[in-house]
């Protein structure tokens, strides 16, 4: 280089907005960055180009200590992404149980859905999570309720144990 000086490389991540270094510390789980980060005015429901927010990257990676302090320091906890996910149906899928029992003492919506009309139990049907199942069904997840296509969690769930579970449940 002509003038002898080079970008740093080590302090691109610096150059960084707030927001997005948010995102990136909830996603790897790195409590302590998350609260730096807040601290110092970041706003807790930034979102990315897909509306992806911290609470959503925590909860999709297990990151229970996470989850707590945004849901703790009053993030929308019904934020959703481009495709009408939530916190609590990424949970689901990734199978987080304890991120979906944070979720759901914290008054997450049970019977969200996303844009192809599925809610958490109809993922955690297809998904064959007997506990995730009870655990929806127990907080108030509707076994009726139907997807785009007209299917239930009945319908989408592949075990026959969780068929049973869904069979017995009442609604």
């Amino acid at each position: 280089h002509i003038c002898g000086v080079w970008p740093n490389q080590n302090t691109m991540s610096e150059a960084l907005p707030p927001g997005q270094m948010l995102l990136n510390a909830a996603e790897t789980g790195n409590l302590e960055r998350v609260k730096e980060i807040l601290g110092s005015g970041a706003k807790i429901d930034h979102a990315d180009e897909y509306g992806r927010t911290a609470l959503l990257y925590a909860a999709r990676g297990g990151h229970v200590d996470v989850v707590k302090y945004v849901v703790e320091k009053k993030c929308d906890i019904e934020a959703k992404t481009q495709s009408g996910r939530c916190s609590l149906i990424y949970a689901v899928h990734e199978g987080h149980e304890k991120v979906v029992t944070i979720l759901l003492e914290a008054k997450a919506d049970v019977n969200s859905t996303d844009s192809a009309g599925y809610t958490a139990l109809m993922v955690a049907a297809s998904n064959g999570s007997e506990n995730l199942t009870k655990l929806l069904i127990k907080h108030g997840a509707d076994t009726s309720r139907k997807d785009k296509v007209g299917e239930t969690a009945w319908e989408l769930a592949k075990d026959k144990k969780i068929r049973a579970i869904l069979s017995t449940s009442g609604k």
